[in-house]
């Protein structure tokens, strides 16, 4: 896919991903998902029967980051 700039978006596979957390109440869940050295918590509310991803926050695994 190339964009007007002729910049290329890079291809990631990501391949170690671990779950930590699953959370579901009703309409609403949260997700916490480790992958590589870092954390990302989804917050996710169903709309038409289709979760959808309201907000990110994303933190760095114990032992890496800046």
């Amino acid at each position: 896919m190339r964009r007007k700039s002729g910049i290329r978006p890079a291809e990631i596979k990501v391949t170690d991903i671990k779950f930590s957390e699953i959370k579901i109440e009703g309409d609403k869940a949260t997700v916490v998902v480790d992958v590589f050295s870092e954390r990302h918590c989804f917050n996710l509310e169903k709309e038409n029967g289709e979760w959808k991803i309201t907000s990110e926050t994303l933190n760095f695994l114990p032992g890496y980051g800046p």
